[in-house]
């Protein structure tokens, strides 16, 4: 294991914080679970990961992990760490593709597994509940366009409310924002340095 990857996580996600829903201090993250069958090593290793908004990765012999957070956990802020452009990829350049409508979502509904009554339970969140998704739009505007469509998950080792109801906002932020993929070859320099995880930006010369 790559100890330096799963320590950095591991600091991000018992980060205290106070959670709007239950009005009480919690880590950002808990796992909480019993493992009494046998499992996928893999399965199980993405479903941990997946508790602290991580994904998996084998390089140089290790398996190490990236997650989903900010550069510079004290301003809340990520910047890029490495800049493509038409001199560092191939002559095709880059190909952009939309996500299609019917893969946007405006609720989800995240199922947890509730301490207190000792139960599956289900915390709904809806995108109108999210006042901001940038270029001055809101979760009602994504309503509007397009309509009330929900999509269930489960959140894995999760016995927070709290836990429960972020994850889904940081779904439907996820779905809602990041909706167009770019696809491009890379030279071989560029692609040494650059991780799963690594924010990057582009800088495209036939794209405004």
């Amino acid at each position: 294991l790559d100890v330096f990857s799963f320590y950095s996580a591991s600091a991000y996600a018992s980060t205290l914080i106070t959670d709007p829903i239950t009005d009480t201090t919690e880590p950002r993250f808990s796992c909480n679970v019993i493992l009494n069958q046998k499992q996928d090593a893999y399965t199980l290793i993405n479903d941990l990961c997946a508790v602290m908004n991580a994904m998996p990765f084998y390089s140089n012999g290790q398996l190490q992990i990236s997650q989903d957070r900010p550069t510079d956990t004290s301003t809340n802020t990520s910047d890029p760490q490495y800049v493509f452009n038409n001199s560092n990829v191939t002559e095709e350049g880059f190909t952009y593709q939309n996500q299609g409508s019917r893969l946007k979502y405006t609720e989800v509904e995240v199922q947890y597994f509730d301490n207190q009554t000792q139960s599956m339970e289900y915390e709904l969140i809806t995108a109108d509940q999210i006042t901001a998704l940038g270029s001055g739009s809101s979760g009602l505007d994504a309503i509007n366009k397009f309509g009330r469509t929900r999509k269930t998950i489960k959140a894995f080792a999760c016995t927070s409310i709290g836990q429960a109801n972020r994850l889904g906002r940081w779904f439907l932020y996820s779905n809602l924002l990041e909706s167009e993929v770019v696809t491009f070859t890379t030279t071989l320099e560029a692609g040494v340095i650059v991780r799963p995880a690594t924010i990057i930006a582009i800088a495209d010369s036939v794209r405004a």
